[in-house]
């Protein structure tokens, strides 16, 4: 089947297009807010823009780092519909505050409201995306497509946010947002959400157990430790361009508050022109080395910034950056689901979306705070060198995989032994003393504990 054939098929899934949609709308707003939040924190502190900003950025990490792994070990209790609706509904009445702010803790704290909805929602999205899609082709081609959507948060807001600001102050941008995340609201609710595929054993363990599951699991599997030394590489790179925009733009170049949203607009079309383009091209055997190439690009971006370009140069750069940073991050998804069993997707997700923003914590705080206080080329510079340090880490932990299938033992007397082998057939099983020997596609559950050490051949 030709690439437009399985694209036309996966608009022929009504559920996918609604939720598909609902995204859209999501990212739209949140975009635009993104840029309200920038000119906010240049009116607030207009010396201390960055810094603000990147304690702003840093915040929204510490909700997500806080609420994601509980969401994921919490939620499967509720109707999966129910908890995405609440969420959506608690942050637009958050944002709904935030033209009514006059003091820098009033930002905070709405800030950390929203996020926290956010981070309570968006991993049980993306899990409930892969169940919608179980045909791995489709799964890949939606993957870019969702990479696109999130990829209108720094091309398509950012235009829409200077149209408006050509008839409105920056303060009703927010108002603006909190009407976008309605229409993604009323597109949840006319949406036929399957319930949760649970791993029911987990389910009966303690919320603490649930909640570190995912996270032992996650961080057990090599290729999933790869991932998130490339977090870090994506965390450096999107913080040194999304903190420090609206103050090499406004302070050294002095230039007008539009000219902010066009930067950002640059990055966001270099990511959504990969996001296209490796949807025709992913599958599981060239995945690393894709993810592996765009991180070294994001790296020598980051010491090209410190050059201090021109406008001309910036957007260049920008637009770069945008294409290495989805480099890494369409293909994660692939990754994600291949490392995974349907029925753990929710912690895996969950996990992910936890750790990787507690990395975008640290990055966030750091760039804000280095460029506000050696400058933004020196910043770039350290930036550069940390993306550099998860690029070698991700190398050493993520080798090249000449199977999937791995070869591992199991001890007879283990919980559903018996039920795990005749899952997955009687070929190639052997008895060795008190263990079962078998190979199959592998990951790591509630019946694979530990990463074998050998792979088959």
């Amino acid at each position: 089947m030709s690439v437009e054939n399985e694209q036309l098929g996966l608009w022929k899934n009504s559920l996918f297009v609604r939720l598909f949609s609902a995204n859209i709308f999501s990212l739209l707003g949140t975009g635009i807010m993104t840029v309200a939040l920038s000119l906010l924190a240049y009116q607030l502190q207009p010396d201390s823009a960055g810094a603000l900003l990147g304690s702003l950025l840093a915040v929204k990490m510490v909700a997500y780092l806080l609420v994601a792994p509980i969401a994921g070990s919490v939620a499967e209790k509720f109707s999966r519909k129910a908890w995405i609706i609440y969420a959506n509904v608690m942050r637009i009445v958050a944002i709904l505050m935030l033209p009514f702010v006059s003091e820098v803790w009033h930002v905070f704290v709405i800030i950390f409201l929203i996020n926290s909805a956010t981070a309570a929602y968006t991993p049980i999205y993306q899990a409930l995306i892969a169940d919608v899609l179980p045909n791995e082709k489709d799964y890949n081609v939606a993957m870019g497509y969702s990479r696109i959507a999130f990829d209108l948060e720094s091309l398509v807001s950012p235009m829409l946010a200077v149209f408006f600001l050509l008839f409105m102050p920056f303060e009703q941008l927010f108002i603006v947002t909190g009407i976008s995340l309605v229409f993604a609201l009323m597109s949840f609710l006319l949406s036929a959400i399957p319930t949760f595929k649970a791993n029911k054993s987990l389910g009966e363990q303690s919320v603490f157990n649930r909640l570190f599951f995912g996270i032992k699991c996650y961080t057990g599997t090599p290729r999933l430790r790869g991932l998130l030394g490339l977090h870090w590489v994506v965390s450096c790179g999107s913080s040194m361009t999304i903190v420090n925009t609206v103050v090499y733009v406004r302070e050294y170049l002095s230039l007008s508050e539009d000219r902010v949203g066009l930067t950002l607009a640059a990055a966001g079309s270099g990511a959504m022109l990969i996001a296209f383009i490796i949807p025709r091209f992913l599958d599981q055997n060239n995945i690393r080395k894709i993810m592996v190439c765009s991180a070294g690009v994001s790296v020598a971006t980051l010491f090209s910034i410190s050059l201090l370009p021109s406008y001309a140069g910036m957007l260049v750069l920008w637009f770069i950056q945008g294409m290495a940073i989805s480099g890494i991050l369409t293909p994660s998804g692939l990754l994600l689901r291949m490392s995974c069993s349907e029925k753990d997707r929710t912690a895996y997700f969950s996990s992910n979306f936890a750790l990787s923003h507690g990395l975008w914590f640290f990055a966030y705080l750091g760039t804000g705070w280095i460029a506000a206080t050696i400058g933004i080329a020196n910043c770039a510079v350290l930036m550069a060198i940390a993306s550099l340090v998860g690029l070698l880490y991700a190398l050493s932990q993520w080798p090249k995989e000449r199977s999937f299938s791995l070869e591992h033992r199991h001890d007879l007397d283990s919980n559903n032994m018996i039920e795990h082998v005749e899952a997955h057939g009687s070929q190639d099983i052997t008895r060795r003393s008190q263990q079962i020997v078998h190979t199959h596609h592998f990951v790591l559950d509630e019946n694979h504990k530990h990463w074998p050490s050998k792979n088959v051949k």
